[in-house]
């Protein structure tokens, strides 16, 4: 049987859900209740893998008993652990039709028999690589096995799941490594300072934050001649004619700070293009000489 317009529709939803940056939990609660709709008695969950603990994670799960899902999260993943912790380990679907008398169930059916739930398969959600980042999980309140129309609601829901999954994940890897340069930019004894054609201060590190005697909340949008020596503007404004068309450069100069304390420093400075190869602005690594 083909999706019904409501079910494509609800996918579109997903998809845009995705698309405006929405957090990955409401995002797969979304899509187990988008499978869920399709039928009554269905019951879905979506789990993370965690490959460091090699276990599974809860992801979304928004009508399956809470004291079931509890049990969820961490459950390992291996040969026989349960139908997601095999779907993770194989990597393949894994149909279990009757859950009291399944081997893969042996340790765990006494987790999921209390709550009224008999069969349970899994279907691995496959990044675009063929990692393995989560499993999606439909149960039953009686034994059977999944119909031509689940199979197909199904792999749609781990499509919509591993496009959500792989953008988190790219976004979190995104996050981590632009705190970590900042630490190494915050870190560094050179002052870093960018601006724009205009001269206008666009970024300013914590060092040159302490060479120019301000508060970097107080930089952004500044001009850089506005703490630059009077007698020293017209040389570093000669260096800017200079370097904006494309050239790199070195030059000394004296900064000048509102409270009148004035330093003297070098900086190593070069342009900034964009992504049509325009000079942007320009980077400065400015280095204190007032002690020497």
């Amino acid at each position: 049987m083909p999706p019904s317009p409501t079910f494509d529709a609800g996918r579109f939803a997903v998809l845009e859900l995705i698309a405006r940056g929405r957090a990955l939990p409401d995002v797969l609660d979304r899509i187990v209740r988008l499978i869920e709709a399709q039928r009554v008695g269905l019951l879905a969950s979506i789990l993370l893998v965690d490959w460091e603990e090699q276990c599974l994670r809860d992801g979304a799960a928004p009508t399956l008993p809470v004291e079931y899902t509890r049990l969820l999260d961490g459950l390992p993943i291996g040969p026989k652990n349960g139908s997601c912790g095999t779907a993770a380990y194989l990597g393949q679907r894994v149909i279990v039709e009757d859950i009291s008398t399944h081997p893969y169930w042996e340790e765990f059916a006494q987790l999921a028999l209390p709550h009224g739930l008999r069969a349970c398969w899994s279907t691995p959600i496959l990044a675009s690589d063929g990692r393995v980042l989560g499993t999606f999980a439909m149960y039953y309140l009686k034994p059977r096995g999944p119909n031509e129309s689940e199979v197909e609601w199904v792999d749609a829901a781990t499509d919509l799941a591993a496009v959500a999954i792989s953008r988190d994940r790219v976004e979190r890897s995104v996050r981590r490594s632009e705190a970590r340069y900042r630490q190494i930019i915050d870190a560094a004894h050179e002052g870093i300072w960018t601006i724009d054609t205009s001269h206008r201060t666009t970024f300013a590190n914590r060092r040159m934050g302490e060479i120019l005697g301000e508060p970097l909340a107080a930089l952004s949008g500044r001009s850089l001649l506005d703490f630059v020596h009077p007698d020293d503007r017209q040389k570093l404004e000669q260096s800017f004619s200079r370097r904006i068309p494309g050239r790199s450069e070195e030059v000394e100069f004296r900064v000048r700070s509102t409270d009148g304390t004035e330093r003297r420093v070098v900086s190593s400075v070069s342009p900034i293009t964009n992504e049509l190869g325009e000079v942007a602005g320009a980077l400065g690594f400015v280095r204190d000489l007032t002690e020497r």
